[in-house]
């Protein structure tokens, strides 16, 4: 590789024989190899520079795997991220490109720039005959200075490398790791159809670290939204709020699988740790644990005797049911009714292979309260299936969090019973301290219709902290608030949300509450058209014929609640809400009648029934009372 000439691409500066890279005049760090890599593909610029090729050049004379040279040039690509331009394009199978030009400087056209800027005149030192003049003479002097000085900045220099070097070798990094994310492992099989291999190994190594209490692990679905993204690192972490950053890639071949994983500090961009893990495919799915092992004692987590033993506890698993399992789990996300019921198909092939992998029945449970959630299957029939589920999770594998969270729900919003559901979510927390939707669940569906503002708030924080790129959860804080009769909080807390996502339609609902709190009734009926013009959902156009009634515009309210009340099956809009309508509407007894039907089909959204501010003036009536006393949490 040359070290006689500096190129110049878009705005940085490379100089390979300093070994140098610079962005706007500023040094930007690169790892040796990824700077090897980068010279290779700026002094081949325009022109494809096919795998092999590069790694001839970067690791000459030695056999590395095809993975190291995709590091690296993952490396290069975060170093020059400005504004998303793309610099390098990937050539799938054959190579990558430096898709600009460099412009060439030689090492001869930069000097007489350097010399003239010391040199008065174009006067050149060899030039200097006999005595110097007393001008010449100072010129030497102020020369011989600067050259000491450059020496001394050299040496200063050189201590600083070695140390940095020193630093970057050290058994154990000097800032402590409390925080961490696993970004989504890169799938470098070839084969788009095993994307799901990745996704499952992202899934479970996740969900290994996160048994880990001393740590805070960021869930899947906020690392999810950096898949394919050219964000260097160190930004990446900040947007988390994370320490150290966990990223790698699979490949796989025939029976066999390679994992490659390494933990790199987010504040200095340096790898703290790299593995590579060649598996017969049989037993490459239980890497995850094994991974998860040696990060605990890289960073020096502190582990409970109970941690220790979940991490070490590595049960034989049939790979067709790990197979099935990460199949199921990949079309779960997807959350359509065709992708959830291949999900559930996926989970019950896992159970059939393998009858005693308890993370299959958890997935079977999750798909079963989607379908009752979404309207897609008979509700009562689907919270049975997946409440037999979870049991059958736990019956075997009792220390399975997750199990313990689908309990909660149910036993929260089908069977009322608060209680029981939060010794299932405060189990679950004690399982997997890291799990965001154990804390949100158990502040939505225990805290607050409790009235413990205090600890729902609480426990909305640390799943905000878990999942902080999940609008949702931030949504759930707005409606905390407004359970709490806090509007101002409320109303605060939603317009922050909508600025990061404008067309998020719960947020405008829990805004149009807030403002509804407040007596804004033409504000909330604005919030509750743009809910209900975002999405389908009978809530937002049951909020909106509520805010119409407020806002006195009672034929609006009317027309609405018409059609509400005439649409049948899955389409129509919760007892309770339609009681709300005719609450506002001012005719008392019909919202009475409607809550007793909500009583009577068991509308989870009585768990509120408490709290809510909306039905304040029914509480003093005997008839609102004897609702209450029916179920039996609220006696």
């Amino acid at each position: 590789m040359s070290g006689k000439q500096i190129y110049e691409f878009g705005p940085f500066r490379l100089d390979p024989g300093e070994r140098l890279l610079l962005r706007d005049g500023k040094p930007v760090a690169l790892a040796p190899k990824a700077f090897d890599t980068l010279v290779a593909l700026v002094e081949n610029g325009g022109h494809l520079v096919k795998k092999d090729d590069l790694m001839k050049l970067v690791w000459p004379g030695t056999f590395v795997e095809e993975v190291n040279l995709a590091q690296n040039v993952s490396a290069i690509r975060r170093a020059l991220d400005t504004k998303g331009k793309k610099y390098i394009e990937t050539v799938p199978k054959v190579g990558y490109r430096l898709i600009l030009n460099a412009r060439v400087l030689s090492e001869p056209d930069r000097a007489p720039t350097q010399v003239s800027s010391e040199v008065p005149g174009n006067t050149e030192l060899t030039q200097l005959p006999g005595k110097p003049t007393p001008e010449k003479a100072s010129w030497v002097k102020n020369l011989r200075t600067k050259r000491l000085a450059a020496l001394c900045l050299g040496a200063v220099v050189l201590l600083l490398s070695i140390l940095a070097w020193r630093r970057t070798v050290k058994p154990a990094t000097a800032t402590p790791i409390r925080s961490l994310v696993v970004l989504p492992i890169i799938n470098l099989s070839g084969d788009a159809g095993q994307d799901y291999v990745a996704d499952g190994m992202t899934d479970e190594l996740t969900t290994q670290l996160a048994k880990i209490g001393s740590i805070r692990v960021i869930s899947r679905t906020s690392a999810m939204r950096f898949r394919n993204s050219q964000k260097p690192l160190p930004q990446i972490a900040r947007e988390l709020q994370v320490d150290a950053v966990v990223e790698g890639s699979i490949t796989r071949s025939d029976n066999r699988l390679r994992l490659t994983t390494q933990l790199i500090d987010a504040s200095t961009d340096q790898h703290l740790w790299a593995e590579s893990y060649d598996r017969d495919r049989r037993d490459g799915f239980a890497l995850p644990t094994e991974v998860a092992q040696n990060i605990a004692t890289r960073i020096g987590a502190p582990l409970t005797v109970v941690e220790r033993a979940r991490l070490h506890r590595v049960k034989p698993v049939e790979t067709a049911a790990y197979e099935a399992y990460f199949r199921g789990r990949y079309f779960w996300y997807k959350r359509t009714q065709v992708d959830l019921r291949k999900s559930l198909a996926y989970f019950q092939e896992a159970t059939q292979a393998d009858p005693g992998y308890a993370p299959a029945y958890v997935g079977l449970a999750r798909g079963y309260l989607s379908l009752a959630s979404y309207s897609l299957a008979d509700a009562r029939e689907s919270v049975l299936m997946a409440k037999a589920m979870s049991l059958k999770a736990l019956e075997v594998d009792d220390s399975l969090g997750e199990a313990h969270v689908p309990l909660g729900e149910i036993r929260a919003e089908y069977d009322w019973d608060l209680p029981g559901a939060e010794a299932e979510f405060r189990q679950a927390i004690a399982l997997n301290p890291n799990d965001a939707v154990a804390h949100q669940f158990y502040a939505e569906d225990v805290l607050e219709p409790e009235g413990r503002s205090d600890e729902a708030n609480r426990e909305l924080s640390i799943a905000q902290q878990l999942e902080p790129s999940i609008v949702i959860i931030r949504v759930a804080v707005g409606y905390a608030h407004f359970l709490a009769r806090d509007y101002d909080r409320a109303i605060d807390q939603e317009r922050k949300t909508l600025e990061m996502e404008p067309s998020f339609p719960k947020a405008h609902q829990i805004l149009g509450l807030a403002y509804e709190g407040k007596g804004m009734y033409r504000e909330a009926v604005e919030e509750f058209k743009t809910a209900s013009t975002l999405d389908t959902n009978p809530a937002y156009f049951a909020g909106l014929a509520r805010s119409y009634a407020l806002n006195g515009q009672s034929q609006e309210a009317k027309r609405v609640l018409a059609r509400l009340t005439s649409v049948s099956g899955h389409q129509s809009a919760n007892p309770y809400q339609i009681a709300l309508i005719y609450l506002a509407l001012g005719e008392r007894d019909r919202s009475l009648d409607w809550l007793e039907r909500a009583r009577k089909e068991r509308s989870w959204l009585l768990i509120y029934l408490k709290v809510d501010p909306r039905v304040d003036p029914l509480r003093s009536d005997p008839r609102f009372n004897e609702v209450l006393k029916q179920i039996r949490y609220l006696e």
